[in-house]
């Protein structure tokens, strides 16, 4: 709310200051001024106007094809505040000093880094404590029940169940590998800011893979082995008491 009310403010004092330039210059009324002015900013603003769903997909292509910055994630929208242009108009409206904005800036980058990095290790934790563990004791139970089978069919189905548990270990394994891996490797990013755009670029998608893996791995886990809650507990546990 600061930065729209003193974007706002801004705009009001720049559409004062051209006012009184219209004033001054032309012999026209206040009302013929006003239109005129209304007339300049409705041709200026184009560019931004967009009469569709502003958080959609469609803005954001449009956005694009028009030049206008598109900011999808926290990294690319912290790193405003380290742009004087962006940020001139606070200093104008003497909201906050060039001093404020950085030290902003700072601590901003500062608690993403550090949240994404727990939230890295604590993926890393649930994952090797929990769904790892649950999908070895599904995969050993799985495996020898193919010795108690006997029809074509029983047989035929175990294979595909054990193809699809191997799978998804496989898949969990090289996630898992290389998230610790790069977990490993953050100590030696002492640039807070090539941080901030290492973990939005590499960490997170990382870590959104080793998600799905996980995801996939509860699906077709017994609930005997799946100690944590599952979605469908979380979510639907109310309706079922």
């Amino acid at each position: 709310m600061t930065i729209l009310n003193s974007a706002v403010a801004e705009s009001f004092q720049q559409a004062t200051e051209k006012l009184k330039s219209l004033l001054q210059s032309k012999s026209a009324s206040r009302d013929g001024a006003v239109m005129e002015l209304i007339r300049q900013y409705a041709i200026d603003s184009e560019p931004i106007r967009f009469e569709g769903n502003n958080y959609s997909e469609s803005w954001r292509v449009e956005a694009e094809k028009r030049g206008l910055p598109v900011l999808p994630r926290t990294a690319e929208a912290v790193t405003v505040l380290n742009d004087p242009k962006a940020t001139d108009f606070l200093v104008k409206t003497k909201v906050l000093s060039e001093a404020e904005i950085q030290a902003r800036f700072h601590v901003a980058v500062e608690r993403y880094n550090k949240t994404i990095s727990i939230e890295l290790v604590t993926l890393l934790d649930l994952a090797k404590s929990f769904v790892l563990p649950a999908l070895e004791s599904q995969l050993k139970e799985t495996l020898s029940l193919g010795e108690l089978l006997a029809h074509p069919k029983a047989k035929a189905g175990w294979e595909l169940r054990t193809q699809e548990l191997n799978s998804v270990y496989a898949d969990l394994l090289a996630a898992l590998t290389e998230l610790d891996h790069l977990v490993t490797q953050l100590p030696q990013h002492t640039d807070e800011k090539k941080l901030l755009t290492f973990l939005a670029d590499v960490g997170i998608p990382k870590a959104a893979q080793l998600r799905l893996h996980c995801d996939r791995a509860e699906m077709i886990i017994a609930d005997k082995f799946w100690t944590l809650p599952k979605y469908r507990e979380l979510l639907f546990s109310h309706a079922s008491g």
